[in-house]
């Protein structure tokens, strides 16, 4: 199936209104949990969110390690805005909402050698992707780990379509729409292995997950 990009931002009110509402617990806790243990016993001091969207992820994360200092980073103005409000709510007090794109990360203050660079479900959006990967080095302090996850696009049309009704069935049709066109937008295992090697970043890791997701990640011994 050929890759059909999708608009960068999910900047839509409405869209992200329907993506706050939806349960993305049990995803959003495996991701977590993958995470953790990639980081293992390393010190984690400062950690970055790409694309950290309304922030469900990020809160869950800053509440089972409220030692860890994050930056919650998003193009979108209206997903920063819903980020900021969900941490007020949940009274999380160690995220940092921040509105900036992945290719402006390096003009913000204070950005660089972070201990834990992670990201779930940005790399889909992205028109060029190399844009992300050629950042990556300016965001990993020394020992960092990098843990990314995202949709990767299936072999078929009806392939994609059988997925959503699996995963996403009980979700609205907004949502639904929304996973569909994702799917589409996405990239293989192979592509991804394909951008870090023209990256130059090598020893990464490109690992396969369900029907659905693709794991990238660096956790140097």
């Amino acid at each position: 199936m050929t890759r059909t990009p999708e608009p960068q931002l999910m900047d839509d009110p409405i869209e992200a209104d329907a993506y706050d509402r939806a349960d993305f617990a049990a995803v959003n806790a495996r991701f977590v949990d993958r995470l953790l243990e990639l980081v293992g016993d390393r010190p984690v001091t400062r950690a970055i969110d790409l694309g950290c969207g309304p922030g469900q992820l990020t809160c869950d994360l800053a509440a089972r390690r409220p030692d860890w200092q994050i930056v919650a980073v998003d193009a979108a103005a209206v997903m920063i805005e819903l980020c900021a409000r969900r941490c007020a709510d949940e009274f999380v007090r160690n995220v940092r909402p921040t509105l900036a794109g992945v290719g402006e990360l390096s003009e913000l203050p204070s950005i660089g050698s972070f201990d834990a660079v992670f990201s779930n479900s940005l790399l889909h959006h992205l028109p060029d992707p190399m844009v992300l990967w050629r950042s990556i080095d300016k965001l990993i302090g020394p020992g960092g780990v990098f843990f990314l996850r995202d949709l990767r696009r299936p072999a078929s049309p009806l392939k994609a379509t059988l997925i959503v009704q699996e995963h996403a069935g009980a979700e609205s049709q907004l949502l639904q729409e929304e996973f569909l066109r994702s799917l589409h937008a996405a990239f293989t295992a192979d592509e991804i292995r394909h951008q870090l090697s023209k990256a130059g970043l090598s020893g990464w890791q490109v690992v396969e997950v369900d029907d659905r997701y693709v794991d990238v990640f660096f956790a140097p011994g």
